[in-house]
Parts: structure tokens; sequence; C-alpha cells
């Protein structure tokens, strides 16, 4: 079933900090702040834009999180800041606490 908002699974409002690493460039990486979380996604704050369809790594050992995401969308906000949309590549992610 479709949620209201084009969704399959539930979101849960849920901040952690996540590291990103590209995938093209391996030494680069950026530190994010999730706002939302669901097994197959989540959005993330970032300083820098994002092209969609880029692949990444995201970690986050203090959530034992690791997976390989891909951009979905990437909004400027007004705060210099952008918001990305990440699609989960492969199984599903267990963050803590969601349930």
């Amino acid at each position: 079933m479709v949620n209201r908002d084009g969704r399959r699974e539930k979101r849960m409002r849920f901040e952690a900090s996540v590291t990103l690493i590209r995938a093209q460039e391996p030494g680069v990486s950026e530190s994010a702040l999730t706002q939302n979380v669901s097994p197959m996604g989540t959005r993330v704050l970032v300083k820098s834009s994002m092209a969609p369809d880029q692949l990444l790594y995201l970690t986050s050992p203090t959530v034992g999180v690791r997976a390989s995401v891909r951009v979905i969308y990437c909004q400027p906000l007004a705060n210099g800041q952008f918001a990305v949309g990440l699609r989960v590549q492969g199984h599903p992610v267990n963050w803590a606490g969601f349930p």
C-alpha cells in the first residue's frame, strides 16, 4: 500500500549522525544528520549539493548502520544546507528503535 506522500514504507522521525562517502571518490566524505528514516531510505541534512542518482556509502557506528544508498533528490534549504533523500540499495536497514 502506498502512503499519501507516495512512499510504500512508513517513515519515522529519527536524528542520528551519519557519514556519507562518495562511491566514485572514496576519499571524499561528508558528515550528515538524519531527519527521518525507514528501512529503505532516509532524509539527511548536508552542507554540499549532491546529484540525483549519485551512489554513496552511509555509515553510522553509533547506530550500527552501514549501507549503499542512492541520491533520489537534493533540495536547497534557506539556511545554506541541503535536504537529501537517499534510497537504500539492497537489504533494508535496521535503524535503532525503528518499529
